[in-house]
C-alpha cells in the first residue's frame, strides 16, 4: 500500500487531444519474497491523449518514460528502467469531473 502522484502538462495540442510531459512520485509497501519493505520510485513521462468520442469527460492516455526505483532492503535495492506506466502499454482511462 502507498500514495504517489504523476503531473501532465501538454505540450502540444489542447486538453481535449495532445502529446505531454511530466513527473511523478510515489512511496510505499513493496513485497519482495516473503518480506515487505519501504519502496521509494520517481518518474519522468511522455504519452499522449485524447477524448473518447460521444462520450464527454472520458479521456485515453498512453503515457511511459524512465523510471528510478529505490526498495528499502538489508542490502538496499536500486533499480533503473525505462517502461510503459502500466501492464496495457502506459494506457489509462480518465474521468475528468
Amino acid at each position: 500500500m502507498g500514495v504517489g502522484g504523476l503531473y501532465k502538462h501538454t505540450v502540444s495540442g489542447n486538453q481535449a487531444a495532445g502529446f505531454h510531459v511530466g513527473g511523478g512520485i510515489g512511496i510505499g509497501n513493496v513485497a519482495t519474497f516473503n518480506t515487505s519493505n519501504l519502496g521509494f520510485g520517481l518518474n519522468l513521462l511522455g504519452g499522449f491523449h485524447f477524448e473518447v468520442p460521444g462520450a464527454s469527460h472520458v479521456m485515453v492516455s498512453f503515457d511511459g518514460g524512465p523510471s528510478f526505483n529505490l526498495i528499502a532492503s538489508t542490502p538496499s535495492s536500486t533499480s533503473f528502467q525505462v517502461s510503459a506506466f502500466s501492464p496495457a502499454l502506459g494506457a489509462s482511462i480518465i474521468y475528468i469531473f
